[in-house]
């Protein structure tokens, strides 16, 4: 049911809680019965001298406002039928039926494993979330609401990120994209931050496993042009049976747009690159979607020298020492991811 204008809400209170309120339809006749007894109240107080306009003088006129909404919410409940729209009885929940408080504006379907997925993402006035669905029989059930959702430099959309053979929902925001992946075993999509554009680390031309199981992964984003540098990153992980990102290590030129290094690297035309290790830090904020963590590694090189040849060359050369580091990827956010 669409949820009332603030007015209109703090107006049905009293009569929540003594379940006088049947519909929507009622309320909005006892509000313009409200409003012209108001004015012929307000007619009859001028005639008057203000010895009359008095606390019981209100009291009466809602009382007698009460008993004649009374009296239209006693003919209404012997005349309702199915087509009659119920009032909100309680604060709205986003589930499987929110699709009334906010207003669909975007969505998409996939097939996995013969099973139907829907994204919608919804908003209104005063919020905005995604929900994934999953076919049932005849029906959908919501399986995943994220209300950190946001249309800020964003995109939204199901394809196989991992490379697996199954579609995995995907949120591409600002310049990264943010992969919930699809878990077989559950039937749901597993959030795990960053992850596109993934290679295996090879060494000799063999791929490298983590304890003789999990290839070991890299990916690599470049972000801003700064003329003097393009920001670039790099991340170390692998992806355990569950679907979660394992992180080892970040590798990124970040530093070189700290106030301390900015001048030095811009005259130079270098950057200050850094491998941090987990747990990490929100680089920027809180939520931030870059990482930081301890540094375990500085270098001071020429911009143009830091490109995806140097990371691979430097995992190839670091990865042993870097795997006693690993933890589990945590997503900073503001509001939690829920399950269903």
């Amino acid at each position: 049911m669409a949820s009332l204008h603030s007015n209109e809400e703090s107006e049905l209170g009293f009569y929540r809680s003594v379940n006088f309120v049947k519909n929507y339809t009622l309320y909005k006749i006892y509000n313009n019965s409200k409003q012209t007894l108001s004015l012929l109240v307000g007619l009859y107080l001028v005639k008057k001298p203000p010895m009359f306009k008095t606390k019981k003088l209100h009291a009466l006129f809602q009382c007698v406002l009460n008993f004649i909404f009374f009296l239209l919410f006693s003919c209404q409940s012997t005349n309702d039928n199915k087509d009659t729209p119920k009032t909100i009885t309680q604060s709205p929940k986003i589930d499987s039926s929110n699709s009334a408080i906010a207003k669909a504006f975007e969505t998409d379907t996939t097939s996995i494993e013969n099973k139907i997925f829907v994204f919608s993402t919804y908003k209104n006035n005063s919020s905005i979330y995604l929900k994934i669905e999953r076919e049932y029989g005849n029906s959908f059930k919501t399986i995943l609401v994220d209300s950190s959702y946001t249309t800020n430099n964003s995109a939204v959309g199901f394809y196989d990120s991992n490379n697996d053979g199954y579609d995995d929902f995907n949120w591409y925001k600002k310049w990264q994209n943010h992969a919930y992946l699809f878990n077989p075993k559950q039937e749901n999509f597993v959030e795990v931050g960053e992850l596109h554009d993934i290679d295996t680390l090879k060494v000799n031309g063999k791929a490298v496993f983590f304890k003789n199981k999990f290839p070991l992964l890299y990916l690599q984003n470049e972000e801003k042009d700064f003329e003097f540098m393009v920001e670039l990153h790099s991340e170390l992980f692998i992806l355990n049976d569950e679907y979660q990102k394992v992180s080892f290590a970040t590798l990124d030129n970040f530093g070189s747009l700290e106030d301390w290094n900015f001048d030095k690297c811009n005259k130079a035309k270098s950057v200050m690159v850094n491998c941090y290790v987990p747990p990490y830090d929100g680089k920027y904020n809180e939520t931030s979607i870059w990482n930081s963590g301890k540094s375990v590694d500085s270098i001071f090189m020429k911009s143009n020298k830091f490109d995806s040849s140097f990371i691979v060359h430097y995992w190839r050369n670091n990865y042993k020492g870097l795997m006693k580091y690993g933890q589990i990827f945590k997503v900073r956010r503001d509001k939690p991811l829920m399950y269903f």
